[in-house]
C-alpha cells in the first residue's frame, strides 16, 4: 500500500520511504509546514561523532530554518533531540577530564551536551573519533524526518514513537 501524497519523497529518500509500508504510513507525506514552499530535502551542514554505545549527529538547519540541533542516538534505536545551544564565547570547548586510552572527550556543541546531561553521557560513553564535519540532506515528514549525512552515508529515519532507524542508502537525487 502506498500513500497518496501530493509530493513524494526527494531523491533516495523516496527509496527508503517506499521500503517498508509501515515506516512510510509512519512517517506519513513529506511536509514543509510553510504555505509557499515546497516540500523538499534541503542541503544541510553536519557533524558526526561515533560512541561506545552510540553517536551524536549534528544539523544547521530544521528544514529552512536556521536552528542548530543535536541528535544523540542510543544503542537501542531510541534518540534524543537537543537544541546546540554552545556559545564559544561563554562555553568552554572542552572539560578537563583526561579520555581513556583510544578514546575520545566530545567537544563543542557535542561536549556540551554530553557534560550537561549525565544521562546522555552515562548512556553513551566516551567518543571513539574526532568529531567529523560534513554535508547532508534533510526532509521533513508529518510523524518525522530523514537526514542522510556524508560521513556514514547512510539516511537515518527519526519517527514519532518508533526511535530511530537507520539505512544503507546514500542520498542522490
Amino acid at each position: 500500500m502506498s500513500l497518496d501524497c501530493g509530493v513524494l519523497p526527494t531523491g533516495s529518500f523516496v527509496t527508503v520511504w517506499q521500503s517498508d509500508p509501515q515506516l512510510q504510513i509512519t512517517l506519513g507525506c513529506p511536509v514543509s509546514w510553510h504555505p509557499r514552499v515546497t516540500p523538499y530535502a534541503w542541503e544541510i551542514k553536519t557533524a558526526y561523532q561515533p560512541f561506545e554505545r552510540g553517536e551524536m549527529i549534528w544539523s544547521d538547519h530544521v528544514g529552512w530554518y536556521d536552528q542548530r540541533v543535536i541528535y544523540v542516538l542510543y544503542q537501542d534505536s531510541s534518540y534524543q533531540r537537543f537544541d546546540d545551544t554552545f556559545d564559544g564565547t561563554v562555553d568552554p570547548v572542552g572539560g578537563d577530564e583526561t579520555p581513556p586510552d583510544g578514546l575520545v572527550e566530545p567537544i563543542l556543541g557535542f561536549g556540551k551536551v554530553w557534560r550537561d546531561h549525565p544521562g546522555v553521557r552515562d548512556a553513551l560513553g566516551w567518543a571513539t573519533a574526532k568529531e567529523i564535519g560534513g554535508v547532508g540532506r534533510w526532509q521533513m515528514f508529518v510523524g518525522g524526518t530523514m537526514i542522510w549525512i556524508g560521513q556514514t552515508n547512510q539516511t537515518y529515519v527519526f519517527a514519532s514513537g518508533t526511535g530511530v532507524r537507520v539505512f544503507d542508502i546514500p542520498f542522490s537525487e
